[in-house]
C-alpha cells in the first residue's frame, strides 16, 4: 500500500507538471478573438479549458467540453464581443490579465476569480460543472468510509482530481450556469440550468440488438475517482452475481486496488475511443445498461455518451439527472440495495428493455446533443448580457 500511495503521488505530480506546461503554452491564453479595429467593442474573459485549441476538429475529440467552449466563443462573437480565452488552470494569470478589465467574465478557476476582482462592475457568470465543493467533500468522505468499513483498508485516502471550483467564486458572481437538471437554490444569485453533451459515434444509427444476452451485461464507463464513482460497490456486487457481467472502461490504473479478488465476470477493458468501430461492437451491441452509483456528479457526460447510443441508465440521484421514466434511479448506495436493483433490471423482459433503450436514445438525441446545448446557452447568455435579467437581483431561472 505504501508503494501504491507513492505511485499515486508521483502520477499527480506528473499530471500537474503536464498541466503547468500546457497552461503556459501559447494556447493557454488566447487574447483578442474577434477584435475589431474599427468599432469599439466590449470585452469578455472566458476562463475554461483552452486545450480545445489543440484539437483537429472534427476528427479528434476527447471530451464534450471541447465543443462547449467553441459554442461559448461563437455566441460571444455573434454578440460582437472581443473575447479573451484563458485556461482555467493557468498558473500565473496575473501576468497576462492582471491589468485588464472586462465587461463580462465567464468561467471558473483562479483566472475567473482574478478577473472578477479586477472588474467589479462586470457581469460575472460562474460556470459550475460539478456540485458545490463542500457537498462533494462530504459525499466523498462518506463513500471512502463505507469502502474502508467493508474492506478494513485504512490506508486509502480520499482522492479528488482537477478541483477547479471554490465556493468563494460564487460570492463574486452575479449568475451561475449549472450543468444540472434543477437549480441549487443558492442565496442572492441568479441560477440557470443547462444540460451537457456527450460524444457520438458518427457511424451509429439506432439498431436493435440481442437483449436476451445484453441484459446480462452492465457497463461502468468512468475515469479517475473509482470509489467516488461507486466502482468498488459494483465490484462487490458482481462478485456475488456470477451470471451477470460488469465491463469496466476508463479505470485509472492507480486505483486498481478496488479490483482486489475480482471474479471472472468482471472485465477490465482499458480505454476506448467512442468514435471507433470497437465501441459499437464491444459496448453498444454487448451491453444493455450503463451504471454509475456515483456520490456526486453534474449530469455525467460518460453516462450521457452511452445514452446517446441506447444504453439504459442506472444512476444515483446524486448524478443530478432528472428522474427518467425509461431509466432507473438509485436512491441508496449500499451494496445490498444496488444489488437488488441490478437483479430486478436483469430480469426485465426483452420487449420492455427494447422499449426503454429506444426511449433512452430518443430522449438523449433531443436533450444531450450540441445543437440543444448551443440553443440553450445562447438563450441564457442573451438573457443575461443583453437584457440584464437578474443582475444583482435574487430571482432564479
Amino acid at each position: 500500500m505504501l508503494i501504491y500511495n507513492q505511485l499515486r503521488r508521483l502520477k499527480t505530480l506528473l499530471v500537474n507538471i503536464k498541466r503547468f506546461y500546457w497552461s503556459i503554452s501559447p494556447k493557454g491564453f488566447v487574447p483578442n478573438i474577434n477584435f475589431d479595429y474599427v468599432e469599439k467593442q466590449k470585452k469578455v474573459l472566458l476562463s475554461y479549458s483552452s486545450c480545445s485549441f489543440s484539437y483537429d476538429y472534427p476528427s479528434v475529440l476527447y471530451h464534450s467540453n471541447s465543443r462547449e467552449i467553441t459554442q461559448f466563443i461563437k455566441i460571444l462573437i455573434e454578440l460582437d464581443f472581443c473575447v479573451d480565452v484563458i485556461d482555467c488552470d493557468y498558473p500565473f494569470p496575473n501576468k497576462v490579465i492582471g491589468r485588464k478589465t472586462y465587461d463580462v467574465v465567464i468561467g471558473f478557476g483562479e483566472p475567473y476569480k482574478l478577473a472578477c476582482l479586477n472588474s467589479p462592475n462586470a457581469i460575472k457568470i460562474f460556470y459550475l460543472t460539478e456540485n458545490l465543493p463542500s457537498y462533494v467533500a462530504e459525499k466523498s468522505k462518506e463513500r471512502y468510509m463505507y469502502y474502508k468499513k467493508r474492506t478494513k483498508n485504512r490506508r486509502i485516502g480520499i482522492r479528488r482530481d482537477a478541483i477547479l471550483f471554490k465556493e468563494e467564486y460564487l460570492y463574486l458572481s452575479d449568475f451561475v450556469i449549472e450543468l444540472r437538471a434543477s437549480p441549487l437554490n443558492l442565496d442572492n444569485i441568479t441560477e440557470y440550468c443547462i444540460s451537457p453533451t456527450g460524444l457520438i459515434n458518427s457511424n451509429y444509427v439506432w439498431m436493435d440488438k440481442d437483449f436476451k444476452k445484453a441484459k446480462r451485461n452492465f457497463l461502468w464507463f468512468g475515469s479517475s475517482g473509482a470509489i467516488h464513482k461507486g466502482l468498488d460497490i459494483l465490484v462487490d456486487i458482481f462478485k456475488r452475481l456470477p451470471d451477470l457481467n460488469l465491463y469496466i472502461y476508463g479505470l485509472d490504473k492507480s486505483e486498481s486496488f478496488v479490483l482486489k479478488a475480482k471474479s471472472d465476470n468482471i472485465h477490465v477493458c482499458g480505454i476506448i475511443n467512442v468514435n471507433s468501430p470497437l465501441y459499437l461492437t464491444e459496448i453498444v451491441e454487448r451491453c444493455a445498461f450503463v451504471i454509475l452509483p456515483s456520490c456526486s456528479e453534474a449530469q455525467s457526460t460518460s453516462v450521457i455518451t452511452n445514452m446517446l447510443h441506447g444504453l439504459i441508465p442506472i444512476v444515483s440521484r446524486e448524478c443530478q439527472f432528472p428522474k427518467f421514466p425509461f431509466g432507473f434511479q438509485l436512491d441508496n448506495y449500499t451494496v445490498e440495495y444496488v444489488a437488488e436493483v441490478v437483479n430486478v433490471v436483469a430480469e426485465l423482459s426483452v420487449e420492455e428493455l427494447r422499449d426503454r433503450s429506444y426511449k433512452t436514445y430518443i430522449y438523449a438525441r433531443e436533450h444531450y446533443v450540441i445543437k440543444a446545448y448551443a440553443s440553450k446557452l445562447k438563450s441564457i447568455l442573451e438573457n443575461i448580457i443583453l437584457n440584464g435579467v437578474g443582475h444583482n437581483e435574487n430571482n432564479r431561472k
